[in-house]
């Protein structure tokens, strides 16, 4: 399927799948364009094209990106970048993930705070370690946007410390022993009862 606009800008060409001799599927990715486009049939081999029928794109939630791709198994907060978020909508982060063979859908308490129309921050809660899809859902509405992936990475675990003890005036270097540091960028700490 070939998608463009009233001017003839090519918006995108996705995969056409044939579900039968008379029909076919394309699945419309998410596009900045609002309003009226085309969609034809074109063969790749030689670019012949069938003839075109109209579409309209229509604003709605769409995502591009997510910052960070990873979050800790304990939660945490991401950005979500895309267009069409409305700060008068109430909207919520709908999580799935696949992680101890069990599906988890729609972890409900999940919040989404309104940033701007382009940006919302979703604070998560828990998850199962694994692959997980983000979505953000308008509750009104009902508008759900396209998925993002994220990666649910095991916390990080200290398994020892060499010294165990170390003096009131401090200055004491400590080993700390750890698993799952690799999914943390640079800014780590020790934190040493409620002192950094």
């Amino acid at each position: 399927c070939e998608i463009q606009t009233n001017g003839g800008l090519t918006i995108a060409a996705v995969e056409l799948s044939v579900t039968s001799s008379n029909s076919a599927e394309c699945e419309m990715p998410p596009t900045l364009v609002v309003g009226p486009a085309s969609i034809n049939i074109l063969r790749i081999a030689d670019g012949q094209r069938s003839n075109f029928i109209a579409f309209v794109f229509t604003e709605g939630l769409a995502l591009t990106s997510i910052h960070p791709l990873s979050i800790s198994e304990l939660g945490g907060t991401v950005s979500v970048i895309g267009y069409g978020f409305d700060e008068r909508s109430a909207i919520s982060c709908f999580v799935e993930t696949v992680g101890r063979d069990i599906l988890e859908v729609g972890l409900v308490n999940n919040t989404a705070k309104w940033v701007s129309g382009e940006e919302v921050e979703c604070t998560l809660l828990s998850l199962s370690v694994g692959m997980a899809s983000l979505r953000i859902v308008e509750s009104g509405s009902g508008n759900t946007s396209n998925p993002l992936d994220l990666y649910v990475h095991p916390a990080a675990r200290i398994l020892g410390l060499t010294p165990e003890q170390g003096a009131t005036n401090g200055g004491t270097r400590v080993l700390v022993e750890a698993a799952g540091l690799e999914h943390y960028d640079d800014d780590l700490h020790c934190s040493f009862g409620s002192r950094l």
